[in-house]
């Protein structure tokens, strides 16, 4: 026998179905809006990736070429696409802080470098730890600046970091990466160097001493990578 719905009913049925439908459908338009923001968003990004890639080239092949002051500017300008950039993207703005810091320093202005590159250590410290190449550089970087200041007190302490530090890095990569093995003593080789010349600007003889001891031992042990 066929079942007749009372018209109350069937006002009721095609109600619930019209919220279904209407429900479904403004989950369509959501989906469709999140779509076109996460787009928007992609696009955005793209711009700012191309922006800052090209200027942090620019801004290096400058410092490359002496054009210091050009430099300046153009570091700064990849430090403000940088902030646009997502918030993984930590080392892409902590370069710009030391390329610009090392157009200071080339221009023998220490403390307008020391405030860059102290900056770019803080960014950093979120992906960057006391083993990473990258922030024994720094330290380097960071000597070299008290160094021109005339301060050799912290001038040695950061070219001590930035050795040990180095030092730790090279000791963590274990047998992988030879390319970077050869760097890396060469790296320290450096390092000892300045130290070896601000201890002597400073006729600390005692650490003189001590540092050209531990420059004689460490060539010895990596006179392989040294003599390449």
């Amino acid at each position: 026998m066929i079942q007749h719905f009372r018209p109350s009913r069937l006002i009721l049925i095609t109600f619930c179905l019209g919220g279904v439908f209407s429900s479904i459908y403004g989950q369509e338009i959501r989906d469709q809006k999140e779509a076109e923001r996460i787009y928007r968003e992609s696009l955005e990004q793209s711009k700012y990736n191309k922006l800052y890639f090209d200027e942090a080239d620019r801004c290096r092949q400058l410092n490359r070429e002496q054009k210091h002051q050009e430099a300046i500017l153009s570091c700064r300008r990849s430090i403000a696409y940088a902030e646009k950039l997502p918030a993984g993207q930590v080392l892409e703005r902590q370069a710009g802080y030391i390329q610009v810091g090392i157009a200071f320093l080339r221009q023998r202005r220490p403390k307008e470098a020391l405030n860059y590159f102290e900056k770019g250590i803080v960014i950093g410290r979120s992906v960057l730890g006391e083993s990473d190449v990258e922030t024994g550089e720094i330290y380097f970087l960071i000597g070299q600046a008290h160094h021109i200041d005339g301060n050799t007190a912290k001038a040695s302490d950061f070219y001590d970091r930035a050795e040990r530090t180095i030092r730790a890095a090279y000791d963590e990569m274990g047998e992988d990466g030879e390319e970077l093995r050869e760097r890396y003593p060469r790296i320290i080789w450096h390092i000892l160097q300045a130290h070896l010349i601000l201890l002597e600007e400073a006729d600390e003889e005692e650490k003189m001493t001590a540092l050209r001891k531990r420059l004689h031992e460490f060539e010895l042990a990596f006179q392989k990578y040294l003599k390449k």
